[in-house]
């Protein structure tokens, strides 16, 4: 049991690939990652960006925060399975009456290399994009479950889905200023490496007073470049979690894609000069992975142990509990040309308006973006101000228009900030769209505690360097 709930903690410490989208970058003309939102929209010069430095971007979006599931107790941080930690204390904490699942998406992204140049009243762009992305969901029930197993209680686990992907993007991107228009479209070319996705059609628990039961019926889909028999399968053909170290590891040795995706990017703006209105749809298309790589496991078990009693929500002592071996017990066969795996692509559609005021010095504007991911997604509404006192240098503050609990602590973390270095022999960029305030310390060693922001639900930052080249000329 310890181990599948060790297995369950570590998937929901984390929180899959989306474009770079980042709010308070939105208006601010002189950088180069908005062209990420919109690809009609152009930076003021062309630019180079090279490997790693160019870009790299990290996003988290979940259904609870570090401090949800650990609390600290006799000045250490314990996990909330730990018996310190009251079932009421958790259960308010993370406000289980209600709420049916929990979601968790984690994105990185790093600019591989990109160029961007003009060619009169055409803004040419060309990129490429390393992506890595990890989701889960989970039913509100495996934490009533697990934190406190109630005698004669039937606790519905399905629907828990867990996903891993690694893939690369390589785009091409092309607009037109035509007078105070300028509309723009980008395609994209993915490239898959690896994917994982486990799911339950099926898994629901039973405790009763000297007897538990589970059924499970679940899927687990690898996707690996093995051409025979794969690294995390035994003889007998059933997969084995204890081997997917190995096995990321030799599939790293023999990096290839075994997946092809296709998506496009649209794009308008409409400048009034004292007013500029702007639209984009992102991502509309769909991957499909190499079914000669991709290997199918199923479980479908009845599992019952007796023999034991439940008092107060506690088993007693040395109860015979399965392991996540037992749990987690998949048959597996090479899918080959019997199915597909096609994962669609996650749309997302922004638009944005903006006044000008006193020239080009600060603008006043509006975002509204409504944004997909495998098992999360969230439609929100951002005002931005920027401010524009140098041409080589501008500032963003934006606010996103929703409860600060969705996303951290305070009302602070609903405030987001950008900078921009955008001299005519560099560009720095960095910002963010939820500014935190609130750092814990997690133990890392005897004598080191990291900070890491332990009530953030929502956390995303971009950092990149690019190195321009000439200006536009309309």
């Amino acid at each position: 049991m310890k181990k599948a709930i060790i297995f369950l903690a570590a998937v929901l410490s984390f929180g899959v690939a989306d474009a770079q989208l980042l709010k308070s970058a939105y208006f601010m003309e002189g950088s180069v990652v908005r062209n990420n939102i919109n690809p009609a929209f152009r930076p003021y010069r062309g630019y180079v960006n090279l490997p790693a430095i160019g870009g790299t971007y990290l996003d988290f979006q979940g259904s609870l925060a570090f401090s949800d599931l650990f609390y600290p107790r006799d000045g250490k941080l314990v996990p909330f399975l730990d018996p310190r930690v009251s079932q009421d204390d958790f259960f308010n904490k993370i406000g289980i009456n209600g709420r049916e699942a929990y979601d968790f998406d984690m994105n990185v992204t790093t600019n591989l290399l990109g160029v961007g140049f003009y060619v009169g009243r055409s803004f040419f762009s060309l990129g490429w994009d390393a992506d890595f992305a990890f989701g889960a969901a989970v039913p509100g029930d495996i934490f009533r479950f697990l934190k406190s197993g109630s005698n004669n209680s039937t606790f519905d686990l399905s629907s828990t889905e867990v996903s891993f992907e690694s893939t690369s993007k390589v785009s091409l991107g092309y607009s037109l200023k035509l007078g105070g228009l300028t509309v723009g479209v980008r395609g994209n070319l993915k490239l898959g490496f690896m994917r994982a996705n486990l799911s339950f059609d099926e898994m629901s628990a039973y405790v009763g007073e000297d007897k538990w039961s589970l059924d499970v019926d679940g899927v687990l889909d690898v996707v690996m470049p093995f051409k025979e028999r794969p690294v995390f399968v035994d003889e007998n053909g059933n997969i084995d979690f204890g081997r997917f170290g190995d096995a990321i590891g030799e599939a790293l040795r023999e990096f290839r894609p075994i997946g092809t995706g296709y998506s496009f990017d649209l794009g308008a703006e409409y400048d009034l000069g004292f007013l500029k209105a702007s639209l984009s749809i992102l991502d509309l298309g769909k991957m499909t992975w190499n079914n000669n790589y991709v290997w199918r496991g199923r479980s479908q078990q009845n599992l019952s142990y007796e023999g034991f009693s439940i008092i107060d929500g506690e088993p007693g002592e040395d109860p015979e509990m399965p392991s996540i071996d037992d749990i987690l017990q998949f048959s597996g066969e090479r899918l080959g040309n019997n199915d597909k795996v096609i994962t669609p692509m996650q749309a997302t559609i922004a638009a944005g308006v903006e006044f000008n005021l006193l020239g080009d010095l600060i603008g006043l504007g509006l975002i509204y973006m409504d944004k997909n991911r495998e098992f999360t997604s969230s439609a929100q509404l951002s005002a931005n101000l920027t401010v524009r006192p140098l041409s080589w240098l501008s500032g963003a503050l934006s606010y996103t228009f929703e409860n600060y609990r969705n996303i951290g602590s305070n009302s602070f973390n609903t405030f987001g900030a950008s900078l921009n270095l955008h001299a005519s022999w560099i560009n720095i960029f960095l910002g963010t769209d939820y500014i935190i305030n609130d750092f814990g310390k997690m133990p890392i060693t005897k004598s080191f505690k990291a900070p890491i922001p332990v009530n953030q639900r929502y956390f995303n930052f971009y950092v990149g360097i690019s190195f321009p080249l000439a200006r536009g000329k309309y």
